[in-house]
């Protein structure tokens, strides 16, 4: 089983709206919460649709770290150390490159995969590629709640469509 952690508050800590809310104590709730999910028998999963502070998170126990790759990869790609330390113990990248904003509509697999290459090299200067490809899956980039019936349908046949060219 695996539990996600759809966490809402990463990307706005230390804005004005949040600056009651610190890292530690965010971190600290994180990890409260993947450790319950461990002692439960399940994998633990954490979606953040944005930039994070991902060296932070890592240290969170989480087991699949689920990031728009889409929108915001760099962010990832400044943690390419702390990433090599949470694969090479098993960590999953979950990676967000489909999208489900309005860019649905001018992507398609073969734009994405070519996206997604990029980025795994660009993740290789850190960690192997044989590594990351063995330690990844693909997701959207977040739900697909706010885009239309069709645009959702399209975020999930390029996905497929992504998967079977990949395997």
């Amino acid at each position: 089983m695996i539990i996600f952690i759809d966490e809402p508050i990463l990307t706005a800590l230390g804005t004005s709206s949040y600056i009651s809310v610190s890292q530690e104590e965010a971190m600290h709730m994180i990890r409260q919460t993947v450790e319950t999910i461990k002692a439960e028998g399940a994998l633990s999963g954490l979606h953040c649709c944005g930039r994070a502070d991902w060296k932070e998170v890592l240290t969170t126990g989480v087991d699949i770290l689920n990031f728009d790759a889409y929108g915001f990869f760099d962010s990832l790609l400044a943690a390419g150390e702390s990433i090599e330390g949470f694969l090479s113990k098993g960590g999953v990248l979950a990676w967000g490159i489909v999208p489900t904003t309005e860019a649905i509509n001018s992507e398609n697999k073969d734009t994405l995969l070519k996206r997604l290459e990029e980025y795994m090299e660009k993740l290789g200067s850190f960690i192997s590629k044989e590594t990351i490809l063995n330690s990844s899956i693909i997701t959207p980039s977040c739900g697909a709640g706010s885009r239309t019936v069709a645009e959702a349908e399209r975020v999930f046949s390029v996905l497929h469509q992504m998967g079977e060219a990949l395997r």
